[in-house]
């Protein structure tokens, strides 16, 4: 799953989190990890905590996904980190790219 993994130093992908009173611009995995995993505990949440492991479940609602039209996933086709870049469809950078919380979770019985 992919989502803002910019780094801090791009505003449209960075944060301000308060950390010991300071404002710290956070971006990057520090700021996509916890997206994701709040993302998903509320899918989660929504099931009565009933789910389990996620990547199972985004891996069966993907079946060749994503692509432009997917419903559940935003396919990521810019970007890259160093060693892969962003293509359309699967990559190594984004995997399956962000997903829509509420359409995931509708999808999901």
């Amino acid at each position: 799953m992919s989502m803002c993994a910019g780094g801090s130093e791009l505003a449209i992908c960075a944060a301000n989190i308060f950390v010991d009173g300071i404002a710290t611009l956070v971006g990057g995995t520090s700021l996509s990890s916890p997206l994701a995993m709040g993302s998903w505990a509320r899918i989660e949440s929504a099931h009565k905590g009933k789910l389990g492991f996620a990547a199972p479940l985004f891996y069966q609602l993907a079946n060749g996904a994503p692509t432009l039209t997917s419903p559940y996933f935003n396919d990521v086709l810019t970007g890259g980190n160093g060693l892969y870049t962003a293509l359309p469809g699967y990559d190594y950078v984004t995997g399956l790219g962000s997903f829509d919380i509420v359409v995931v979770s509708a999808a999901i019985k």
